[in-house]
């Protein structure tokens, strides 16, 4: 599937095995236990209804890391995502802005 964003380019939303979503190692966000539970029963109820954001050229995740947590508890084994192509340093502020 894709669409156009703000600056003309294509935005990509592509399913990928979980297990080739790499979690951003600096991702600042934490989630409680009971919060976790609360977004799991939200997604098997509803399912994903927000993509998780991956950026192709660093293979890893720029937002969404609780709700890959979420699809992990419940056993899925894809995800849907919004591919972008960013260095480090702008996937970082991605990361924070998100």
């Amino acid at each position: 599937m894709t669409g156009k964003r703000k600056d003309g380019a294509k935005l990509e939303i592509r399913k990928l095995p979980i297990s080739k979503i790499a979690p951003a190692p600096y991702n600042p966000r934490e989630i409680s236990d009971k919060a976790l539970e609360g977004l799991t029963a939200s997604i098997r109820e509803f399912g994903l209804v927000e993509p998780l954001v991956w950026n192709k050229r660093t293979k890893r995740l720029v937002a969404g890391h609780q709700r890959l947590k979420a699809l992990q508890k419940l056993g899925a084994t894809e995800a849907e995502v919004v591919v972008v192509d960013l260095p480090e340093s702008r996937e970082k502020a991605l990361n924070v802005a998100l």
